[in-house]
């Protein structure tokens, strides 16, 4: 798994951000990461925490799960917040040494 952005973030992906307050980084997480993830989720839908609730409509496609802390629960989703590429260009976005998580 990837722990580092295989790419510098361009100029272009910079201004972007500062402009619309979101861009698409193509490839920030690799296939491993994707899989742990996607399978972390799948456990998150199963075994929500206390405060997780589905918000989708009913009768409407597709899964939209809200929740909280999750992180503290899943060890994957802690590792996708301390040691994937997502805390590195939270940083550069932010112009950033450091990136709290709450």
């Amino acid at each position: 798994m990837n722990r580092t952005l295989k790419r510098d973030i361009t100029d272009e992906q910079m201004r972007a951000y500062e402009e619309d307050g979101v861009v698409l980084i193509r490839g920030a997480l690799d296939e491993e990461w994707v899989k742990r993830v996607r399978e972390a989720m799948e456990r998150c839908y199963e075994n929500p925490t206390p405060w997780g609730q589905n918000v989708n409509a009913a009768g409407t496609p597709g899964r939209m799960l809200f929740d909280i802390y999750m992180w503290t629960q899943s060890p994957d989703l802690r590792a996708l917040a301390f040691e994937s590429p997502l805390p590195q260009i939270v940083a550069t976005f932010m112009r950033s040494k450091t990136v709290n998580l709450l």
